[in-house]
């Protein structure tokens, strides 16, 4: 059985730009099979002159905080596979925004890694993995309807056996 949900979550620095992922768990006679998609924007910075306090965007992707204007650079999607005994099996980067119509994942790979995966990026992805399942228990506890928090509790179960089994 295919499950999927999107999220958006607050940037770790710039809490204001939020941050896409989708993840695709894949269950088959009670194994788990993780996917998480992450939408990774770079964005240039530049100072203005505008009073301190303000937070907002100002079209779609440009952003003021305090008296700075940040503006999108680069898009680069990220794939992290974890497998049925909740290892990361697969890395890859691709050029170009995975939430777009026409974004093909097979033509747009850049780099990846199966099996020797390098410790930075086991790092990262464990660290992700830490912090998508503090937001999936958020939104899991201000579920209201029990097929919600059914659902939320599918993959935050995963990423639980994930970080359990995380070497880092």
């Amino acid at each position: 059985m295919l499950y999927m949900l999107d999220l958006e979550i607050p940037h770790e620095e710039i809490p204001i730009i939020p941050v896409y992922y989708n993840l695709e768990l894949i269950r088959n006679r009670g194994m788990s099979k993780l996917s998480i998609h992450h939408r990774d924007q770079t964005f240039g910075k530049s100072r203005v002159h505008i009073p301190q306090g303000i937070r907002m965007e100002i079209t779609n992707g440009i952003y003021v905080i305090n008296d700075r204007i940040y503006y999108p650079r680069d898009v680069k999607s990220r794939v992290f596979q974890f497998s049925p005994k909740y290892d990361l099996e697969c890395y890859s980067v691709h050029d170009g925004d995975f939430t777009v119509k026409d974004f093909r994942w097979s033509e747009t790979k850049k780099r990846s890694y199966e099996h020797r995966i390098p410790p930075k990026i086991l790092r990262q992805s464990y660290k992700l993995a830490g912090r998508l399942f503090s937001s999936i228990n958020k939104k899991k506890n201000k579920a209201k309807k029990y097929s919600d928090k059914d659902h939320y509790d599918r993959f935050s179960q995963t990423l639980e056996q994930i970080l359990k089994n995380s070497p880092c």
